[in-house]
């Protein structure tokens, strides 16, 4: 081989090796169709990877200043960083991460602040029990008068005698609500869940759905009275015929005062002023089970407004594993690949505003 083969050899071998990839252009110059369809076969994040560019070369880098700022950024950066994103021995290793520093702050954090969600729950439920119009008068079912047609032998009317005992000194006025169950239907258990339910949801109570039978007694109760209140008809097939006896050997008849006035005052069990940051936390704590509660602790979870009433009530900050993951994980991506990173923050920043 002559001096200039040898020559024009070595030129062509620097070219070839040298020739760079299509994934080393910057992102700012488009790829011809062949050089996008052999990098989508190299690799399938490629394409995604690809028409996200060729958003923010349309829409957001329309400025000669924008595009100064990621010229030096390649698709090979893009792709390496999306590569590594999805790693799992990456992400599993931001997840450890995390869960170490939730075990050192956030649950300490998470522990004090489900301290101080109880002791307003316990208040409340104090002043509930203080204020319960349950506790003022007593209600008792005493007899059953069922009255028919004369041309049919229909039940035309039925009537359930009430005892009404004041507790606690006179009453002006109560109201209250029955309802009559199978007693093998388990209504006590479901009566106490649906209470616990409204306190968890922050609404009325749900026990009034339950006891359908809706009365008032509007006389000054100072000693023991009675008083007849005709049967809802969605009652009539069950009590009619019956006596009090009769009816309570298969049957629940359940009574639950809503309300009693006193002295002027009404009392309702309500009007218990709660922290709003205290009832949210409450509404999604389940205090049913407390091995599960602390189970999620030790997953790195907590309940939701856990951050809120942590601030408000501790002035400490909180982040479940969750957060931490993901602070850990983006950190570390931004150190391996800060354009990259920097380049998919605008992108959703970008997505945000057009939403």
């Amino acid at each position: 081989m002559n001096k200039n083969s040898l020559t024009l050899f070595v030129l062509s071998m620097i070219v070839f090796v040298g020739c760079s990839s299509p994934l080393d252009k910057t992102i700012l110059s488009p790829l011809e169709l062949e050089e996008l369809q052999a990098a989508m076969e190299e690799d399938t994040l490629f394409g995604p990877i690809y028409d996200l560019v060729s958003v923010a070369r349309d829409s957001v880098l329309t400025k000669p200043s924008d595009q100064v700022t990621w010229s030096e950024l390649s698709y090979k950066e893009l792709l390496d960083f999306r590569r590594l994103a999805t790693d799992s021995v990456f992400n599993r290793e931001a997840s450890d991460k995390s869960m170490t520093r939730w075990r050192k702050g956030s649950y300490f954090t998470a522990l004090k602040t489900d301290s101080v969600a109880q002791e307003w729950k316990n208040k409340r439920e104090q002043w509930q029990l203080v204020n319960d119009p349950n506790n003022f008068i007593s209600i008792t079912p005493v007899d059953i008068e069922t009255e028919y047609y004369s041309y049919s032998h229909g039940i035309e009317k039925v009537k359930v005698k009430f005892k009404f005992k004041p507790l606690k000194g006179s009453i002006e006025q109560c109201q209250f609500n029955y309802g009559v169950f199978p007693k093998l239907s388990d209504i006590h258990t479901l009566l106490e869940s649906s209470d616990d339910l409204s306190d968890r949801l922050g609404i009325g109570s749900l026990v009034e759905d339950l006891l359908k039978a809706r009365c008032i007694h509007s006389n000054a109760i100072n000693q023991t009275k009675y008083g007849w209140y005709e049967v809802p008809y969605s009652y009539e097939d069950i009590m009619g015929g019956k006596s009090i006896r009769s009816l309570l050997k298969g049957y629940d008849l359940i009574v639950d005062v809503q309300s009693v006035r006193v002295n002027g005052a009404t009392i309702d069990g309500d009007g218990f002023e709660m922290p709003n940051s205290i009832e949210s936390y409450l509404r999604y704590r389940d205090f049913s089970d407390s091995s599960k509660f602390e189970s999620q602790l030790l997953a790195g979870s907590a309940p939701l407004y856990t951050d809120d009433v942590a601030l408000e009530f501790l002035e400490m900050e909180y982040s479940d594993k969750y957060e931490l993951y993901f602070d850990i994980r983006d950190s570390l991506l931004s150190q391996r690949f800060e354009l990259a990173s920097n380049f998919y923050d605008m992108m959703l920043a970008h997505a945000s505003k057009v939403r």
